[in-house]
């Protein structure tokens, strides 16, 4: 018996849970299970060979809301190519509303909910019996989670550079209309003791980044201080721990153990989505934003952990002026990212279910994005989506960190200064096309150029210098950049002679690496406006991170 477990994954980083919890969970079976990945912008033609090339006899379809009109697709061909093939559909976007799919795809099972115990006894009926129940609905079973085994018993060999999902809970505490999660009643935890020994695993291997998809990892404050506090102690210097939390949850004890964590050892998500009252109780979200600021303020000040906000566009009772602020108000917390979502209408969300209330219109097939409501025009969702790509580019990158801080002093407030820039990309259609890192630079010049006075551009050219120095080895400036300065040659060359200079810079180590190859590994520039009363900074490349090294007078700090 071949069994066959794959899916269709947003970006080829990201890696399937699901399958691997399939076959953890397939007993005597899970030697005969293969694992086959793909991604969304991989052809049916290539999906559909490497399928068939395995002739299994059972192939199941982890499905969601980004994969399923590919995966519908792709089943015909499969059960022309191999007719005997059983099919089976399990996930979130075939667990409701699958009658009409049943009816014009040949599915001879779908799994609802849970699939773990499912899927294995549909795989012992198969054995005994050769062939499934006639029933095509399997209703998944609520297991202890502490009965599904380690999803990664056989290690990480296939991994290699991709994000690893890991769960220590299920369910939500919340009930958020937009949302599935809260559908399940209260929250299922491993124990304590599992949670170690798989944690364990992620760190001995070193892998490089481990994403919890515990919908709210800080709902139980025991839970969460004990798996923070076990990975701070347990710490390998290099892997990173990533958790979606509720900001306004974490108490002052949490914030106090979350100081001891070294930097990149955890990346926090939260997930604001409005500031609206009136939106966020129509959606059934209670949250305290007051708190929220606070401690994400409280975090930011750490300087050690990542903070990825989000926010939806698209909820009931949100216009464009209201979210305009729900987008101000966020920004002024200063988070590394800023999200900008749109509201998916979920088969079997309450939202869906009051969408002719709200006058929610949406698409009516995956990924069920909105397109209008009784209080955003289709029109301005646009503006949003063009206000998302270059926040997403110029924001959201890290790149131009320095820059975008003096240019939005531009602008009456950060959403304004987007909007600027979103239609400033939309007139040169510039939304049309990819661009290089360096391109990028040299069109947020031309950009600011465009409302600036020639002495604010010369301190955009530094900034921008700066950024892209401070972001990017460099072993010489591009050509063509309109922020190319002169590099001071004669004091450049005193300074990599001088050895106390090499070993205060760059350390003892560095005093038996040559001038020569010093000079290559990092940059030492002249500045007059992010140095008060001017001075040199020095770019080491010569670690793992690019580090900025202010050359006597004033730190770097005081930019």
């Amino acid at each position: 018996m071949k069994i066959l477990l794959t899916t269709l994954n947003a970006k080829f980083i990201h890696s399937s849970l699901a399958l691997r919890n399939l076959k953890a969970c397939a007993g005597e079976y899970s030697e005969n299970i293969a694992i086959l990945e793909f991604t969304i912008n991989q052809t049916e033609n290539f999906i559909l060979a490497e399928i068939f090339k395995r002739k299994p006899d059972i192939i199941g379809f982890s499905c969601y809301i980004w994969n399923i009109r590919q995966i519908l697709g792709i089943i015909s061909s499969v059960k022309k190519i191999l007719p005997d093939a059983k099919i089976i559909l399990g996930g979130p976007e075939i667990s409701y509303e699958y009658e009409a799919i049943l009816e014009d795809y040949p599915i001879d099972k779908i799994i609802v909910g849970e699939g773990e115990q499912a899927f294995y006894d549909l795989l012992r009926r198969f054995k005994r019996f050769r062939g499934f129940p006639n029933e095509k609905i399997v209703e998944g079973e609520i297991l202890d989670l502490d009965l599904i085994p380690f999803a990664y018993k056989n290690g990480f060999s296939d991994l290699e550079n991709r994000i690893i999902y890991y769960e220590t809970s299920r369910g939500c505490p919340y009930n958020c209309d937009y949302c599935l999660s809260g559908s399940d009643k209260g929250i299922r935890y491993l124990s304590f003791e599992r949670v170690k020994s798989d944690l364990s695993c992620f760190l001995d291997a070193k892998v490089k980044q481990v994403k919890f998809v515990d919908r709210t990892f800080n709902a139980n404050k025991r839970h969460a201080m004990a798996v923070w506090e076990f990975l701070i102690d347990r710490d390998n210097e290099f892997t990173n721990f990533h958790f979606e939390v509720c900001a306004d949850l974490l108490s002052s004890d949490e914030i106090e153990l979350l100081k001891k964590a070294r930097k990149g050892l955890f990346q926090l998500e939260i997930g604001v989505q409005s500031t609206s009252e009136k939106t966020l109780e129509s959606i059934g979200r209670k949250t305290n934003l007051n708190k929220i600021y606070e401690n994400v303020r409280l975090i930011k000040k750490l300087g050690t952990i990542h903070q990825h906000l989000d926010l939806i566009a698209g909820l009931p009772y949100e216009d464009y002026a209201s979210f305009k602020k729900s987008f101000n108000d966020v920004f002024a917390t200063e988070p590394e990212m800023l999200q900008l979502g749109f509201l998916k209408v979920l088969k079997g969300s309450k939202v869906r279910e009051n969408a002719d209330i709200y006058g929610i219109i949406y698409k009516d097939s995956a990924d069920y994005e909105v397109l209008s409501t009784n209080w955003l025009t289709y029109e301005e969702i646009l503006k949003l989506k063009s206000i998302e790509h270059v926040l997403e580019i110029f924001y959201n990158s890290g790149q131009f960190i320095r820059t975008l801080k003096y240019l939005i002093s531009f602008s009456d407030n950060p959403f304004e200064f987007f909007e600027k820039l979103a239609s400033y990309w939309s007139k040169m259609e510039y939304h049309s096309t990819s661009h290089s890192k360096i391109n990028l630079y040299v069109k947020l010049y031309h950009f600011a150029n465009s409302f600036l006075s020639a002495d604010e551009i010369e301190i955009v050219k530094e900034l921008l210098l700066f950024d892209l120095l401070s972001t990017e080895r460099l072993k010489s400036l591009p050509d063509g950049l309109p922020f190319s300065k002169e590099e001071p040659k004669n004091f450049i060359h005193k300074f990599y002679s001088n050895s106390e200079n090499i070993e205060k810079y760059f350390g003892a180590e560095a005093l038996s690496i040559s001038v020569k190859q010093l000079i290559r590994q990092s940059n030492l520039f002249w500045f007059d406006y992010i140095k008060k009363n001017g001075g040199y900074i020095l770019f080491n490349y010569t670690g793992e991170e690019i580090s900025t090294i202010s050359v006597g007078g004033n730190s770097i700090e005081e930019i």
